[in-house]
């Protein structure tokens, strides 16, 4: 009896051991894949990633309009200008540009669901104010560019960076050759680089 109790303890110990051997496991494993989640690159990679589908779920979603509603928008030659400056003007009645009252307000809807998840976005990816400045800067300037990108691969538009469009309807048209908001985007690009690189220099600070 002795020897059978004997046995069944050093068997319990065994499987208790073994629960234990593989909680630590499971645990160290979690602690990498959390580590691994807090590195900067990778969580910059992901950005990219997600900012890159948007640009192209976008990019159909206007095709698709264009296809549906035989949707162009009308840039106008003598239309009536809120702003005129070098290369960007605003016009002034929207209706001049998109014609359907219907298609206008979803169009800004569309625009409106678009920062908005640009800035969610950059909210829970950034854990400090300057991070997620730079997160919200490089995916809206990569969204903007991979837009024209996808734009011009599925339909051939735009033909090149001279030609002419309507960037955003909110609050006004706004009228400019799509090479201005690319080079805009590359600025921010830019800009997200010198905010990532002060956040990082900051981070090492504290950790030493």
């Amino acid at each position: 009896m002795k020897v059978n109790m004997k046995i069944a303890n050093n068997v319990e110990r065994k499987v208790l051991r073994n629960i234990k051997n593989k909680e630590e496991q499971v645990l160290e494993e979690f602690e990498k894949t959390e580590d691994l989640f807090q590195r900067f690159w990778f969580r910059f990679f992901l950005v990219i990633c997600f900012v890159i589908a948007m640009a192209f779920l976008e990019a159909t979603v206007v095709v698709y309009l264009r296809e549906m509603y035989a949707l162009r928008y009308i840039i106008p030659e003598n239309a009536e200008l809120a702003l005129k400056l070098p290369y960007f003007s605003l016009i002034k009645h929207p209706l001049t540009v998109v014609p359907s009252l219907k298609i206008l307000i979803i169009e800004l809807f569309r625009e409106a669901a678009t920062m908005v998840m640009l800035l969610g976005f950059a909210f829970l990816v950034g854990r400090k104010w300057r991070e997620r400045l730079a997160v919200f800067l490089v995916s809206f300037a990569l969204w903007d560019i991979f837009y024209y990108i996808f734009l011009n691969l599925l339909i051939g538009w735009p033909p090149s960076l001279a030609t002419m469009d309507i960037l955003f309807l909110i609050p006004l048209p706004w009228l400019a050759p799509v090479w201005l908001p690319v080079t805009i985007s590359l600025g921010m690009i830019v800009t997200a680089f010198f905010l990532f690189r002060e956040q990082l220099r900051i981070d090492h600070q504290k950790i030493k």
